[in-house]
């Protein structure tokens, strides 16, 4: 055999095992009945690896994984579930499971670039060897959301589902010791509430009931309390939308980065008036599932509109915003932002 023949015949045989070896690499998809459960998904590697590090300090060996698309999902698995309740069980009561967290073969999650374990440490390993019964309730846990005061007498705006089916409810307000509060009217269907706290604010926001698309818009909060800054998180965007998902006309759509603990938080204008409450962002992973398309930063917020219709039939008038009100930087809106917004807590 030439020497020509056999350099040919030893290239196809390298490619036919690096083909081999990429094939094998390219999908993390889990077999038979093991499931990945998905816990979040983020753009960017460095924002998948604090949210991986802000589940394992409950969980050990939280994975990052990248996917097809190029985007990282927060991951834990895999393991023999075949539905989010199962998974909603198997982890109790050390982890409870996000809201829009779910299960997947993973046939489109490619490298695993982040682990939160040890290299040996695998959440399978001290798994049994099928999901357990239904366990009782679990024990007491603690979330986090926003809010902003709506009056000097220290009632504050929050979502609905940030205050619902809590035990307690206490509100952190700058340096001001933690106040519990009493949830005093909830609006499920449009998910606002009116908190009452014995705070005395020295600034309440005030409202802009009309906004134009394409405007800049800031939103203020505190997301993953405990890992990120307790002094509120602050970032810049656009509305992008004049109505919500499938048109819904209480919303807006936002290209303002928000994250979990952002909801009940105040959206702004470049005048540092309240024009909407943030509520809540697109689940990207499962976007992108149906569409085969990673969603870019796709957030919602409801309407200052729809805001005054519910705080009148409570009996409460939102403080308007003056007419024509100058706009001013971006550092100055940030300061009155953190002036009437505080931490919201709820144990359940």
């Amino acid at each position: 055999m030439s020497r020509c023949l056999m350099r040919i015949l030893s290239l196809v045989l390298m490619l036919q095992f690096l083909m081999a070896s990429a094939a094998f690499a390219y999908s993390l998809e889990a077999r038979g009945n093991d499931r990945w459960v998905i816990l979040a998904a983020k753009d960017n590697l460095a924002d998948a690896v604090v949210a991986a590090q802000y589940f394992g300090q409950r969980m050990s060996d939280v994975r990052v994984i990248r996917t097809e698309n190029g985007w990282f999902a927060i991951c834990l698995g895999p393991v023999p579930v075949q539905s989010i309740s199962d998974a909603r069980r198997w982890f109790a009561p050390n982890l409870s499971l996000p809201g829009d967290a779910y299960v997947a073969k993973g046939s489109k999650l490619v490298e695993i670039v982040f682990r939160t374990g040890s290299p040996g440490s695998s959440v399978v390993a001290n798994a049994p060897a099928k999901p357990p019964p239904p366990t009782p309730p679990t024990p007491a846990r603690k979330t986090v959301g926003t809010g902003f005061f709506i009056t000097s007498k220290g009632h504050m705006l929050t979502n609905e589902h940030v205050v619902s089916g809590c035990n307690t409810v206490s509100v952190y307000h700058g340096t001001d010791s933690p106040m519990v509060a009493r949830v005093l009217a909830k609006d499920k269907v449009n998910d606002l509430a009116i908190i009452s706290t014995d705070l005395t604010p020295e600034k309440v926001a005030n409202v802009r009931t009309s906004v134009r698309l394409g405007e800049q818009v800031a939103a203020f909060g505190f997301p993953f309390s405990g890992l990120l800054s307790s002094g509120g998180n602050f970032t810049l965007g656009n509305v992008t939308a004049l109505t919500g998902l499938k048109d819904d006309s209480r919303m807006l759509q936002i290209s303002a980065p928000v994250q979990p603990g952002n909801s009940g938080g105040p959206l702004l204008d470049e005048a540092g008036n309240v024009v909407g409450v943030v509520v809540s962002k697109l689940n990207a992973i499962q976007v992108a599932i149906a569409t085969d398309d990673i969603p870019q930063n796709i957030n919602f917020a409801i309407k200052a509109n729809v805001v005054q219709v519910f705080l009148d039939s409570q009996g409460f008038a939102i403080r308007p915003a003056a007419e024509n009100a100058p706009s001013i930087r971006a550092a100055d809106i940030a300061d009155l932002a953190r002036s009437f917004s505080g931490r919201i807590e709820c144990v359940r």
